[in-house]
């Protein structure tokens, strides 16, 4: 709707978008995506990011904390989420 979806960094081997949240460096980072034979679980908890990247501009990045629910994924936070485009 607002043309920025060329801009959207792809996940990819490299790039997962998903990580572990909390105090252990050693936490496992689930994979999620296409493909993916991990299956999550109720009570999980990660972050999931999402970048844009205009090149020779600039970028941004979001994360949200997630819980996974019995009927889908939870935010564990109260933002609002919106685009700003001028």
């Amino acid at each position: 709707k607002h043309g920025v979806d060329e801009y959207l960094v792809e996940v990819s081997e490299r790039r997962t978008g998903a990580h572990a949240r909390g105090m252990d460096p050693e936490e496992d980072i689930p994979e999620i995506g296409p493909g993916c034979a991990n299956v999550l679980e109720e009570g999980q908890t990660f972050a999931y990011e999402l970048s844009l990247i205009v090149p020779g501009i600039g970028g941004v990045r979001t994360e949200d904390q997630v819980v996974v629910r019995k009927n889908g994924l939870e935010p564990l936070h109260t933002f609002n989420r919106f685009l700003y485009v001028e």
